[in-house]
């Protein structure tokens, strides 16, 4: 074999994922330029979208290198290289889902997003595509949002139960706002979707407001804006609220306007709810006053605030139970919390593909903000001795919930000291 034929192969980096295809190896370029490339290219993206769903990827990634481009999966939060692509190849993959997102396949000059439905192995994704350009080439980020795995009830998602209690009682007893809090792709999103489906089931009139929306759900009126000047964020909650909403979904509060917009609809007696970026709960009243948001208006409003991060879940087929090694125990002690005599730890089999994880859960902070709270937010108490006082209470932190899943054989405190640097 030439090496030009050697640089139009594909090649797989983990033994553990089974090959995508046999029908690229050997292939000489002209070959990959006749129509009979073209089916191939597609052939070969659509058994990418098969391994992805079978491996329970939520991303795909498109790297481009100097040479090659590298096809990554992410899984379980973690991201895994699993092919390398000649650059033709790789690049005609690129286009192809491109034209499926209805992207331009000109080279980009500046950042592209694009959506897409597709069926793989009898169930429908929808694909979420983003292009930005590099200096090696283009980089292509598919997100895959599974449309069977929405539909989740609080119970599915790790709480507590009495966590779970606490978000049942205020959708049944309290206007006001609900705010989800964690870091980018924490699970925030589909915190809030499971609480739509709950209000569904109580046959409230749900309608939510999305930049962009991310699944469709019968049975919910669903508005999305841009950030085009014609329909901006704060006139799709205006419209929203004409409708008579019980409760209101406001996908993200990002800004002084989307922030704003939460607030005001929450201050009509809607029932509100919205995510926004901060690493516990006592950090999001820091997040909405550098949104430009007065205590006097946050107080009164904000009625229940569940900070989370997602951790990955052990591999029952293969994790074990032994005491915590020294690093573990001194990583405890830092943060005030008991050594447990005993924890479980990841070890890996052919169930996990040797990771010694399957699957992911959640880590939850929920904080009810009863009038003694709102009494601190009006005398401008700050986030750190808010956070004090949410802790004197039993409120977190994050982390010793984690510590008892780690007890209780669900995660380890190894995923929970690497997650404190990664927040997934």
């Amino acid at each position: 074999m030439t090496d030009h034929q050697e640089s139009t192969r594909t090649r797989s980096l983990y033994p553990q994922f089974a090959p995508l295809t046999n029908e690229w190896e050997g292939r000489q370029f002209s070959e990959i330029k006749s129509d009979a490339g073209t089916e191939l290219v597609e052939s070969l993206s659509e058994r990418i979208l098969q391994d992805a769903a079978n491996e329970r990827a939520t991303d795909i990634h498109f790297d481009t290198g100097a040479e090659n481009i590298c096809l990554r999966f992410r899984i379980d939060g973690r991201l895994h290289d699993t092919r390398l692509f000649d650059k033709d190849i790789g690049s005609r993959l690129m286009g192809h889902f491109k034209a499926l997102g209805q992207i331009d396949p000109i080279p980009l000059t500046g950042p592209a997003d694009g959506r897409a439905q597709v069926t793989v192995n009898d169930r429908q994704l929808n694909l979420r595509i983003s292009c930005v350009p590099g200096a090696a080439g283009e980089k292509m980020a598919i997100r895959l949002l599974d449309l069977e795995k929405v539909v989740l009830r609080l119970s599915d998602l790790g709480m507590k139960t009495e966590q779970r209690e606490a978000i049942e009682n205020w959708m049944r007893e309290m206007p006001g706002m609900l705010l989800v809090a964690g870091a980018t792709g924490s699970g925030k999103t589909t915190t809030l979707y499971s609480l739509i489906h709950e209000l569904k089931l109580l046959s409230h009139n749900v309608v939510t407001v999305e930049d962009p929306v991310e699944y469709l759900i019968d049975g919910i009126t669903q508005m999305q804006v841009s950030e085009r000047p014609h329909f901006p964020f704060h006139e799709g909650v205006k419209a929203m609220l004409r409708l008579d909403p019980d409760f209101m979904l406001i996908g993200e509060t990002r800004d002084a306007d989307s922030a704003t917009a939460t607030l005001d609809a929450a201050t009509s007696g809607r029932i509100v709810s919205s995510t926004i970026h901060s690493r516990d709960t006592a950090g999001t009243l820091t997040s909405l006053r550098s949104l430009e948001q007065k205590d006097h208006r946050i107080a009164p409003v904000l009625e229940l605030v569940v900070a989370q991060r997602l951790v990955r879940k052990l591999c029952t087929e293969c994790r074990k139970q032994e005491a915590p090694s020294s690093f573990e125990k001194d990583w405890v002690r830092s943060i005030g919390l008991e050594v447990p005599g005993e924890v479980w730890h990841a070890t890996g089999c052919d169930h996990c593909r040797n990771t010694g994880y399957y699957g992911r859960t959640g880590l939850f902070e929920v904080w009810r903000v009863d009038s003694d709270f709102k009494q601190l937010i009006l005398q401008h108490t700050n986030e750190r001795d808010l956070r004090k006082t949410l802790h004197q209470k039993g409120i977190g932190p994050l982390e010793r919930e984690g510590v008892e899943k780690a007890v209780e054989g669900i995660t380890s405190i190894e995923e929970l000291i690497g997650g404190r640097v990664r927040m997934e």
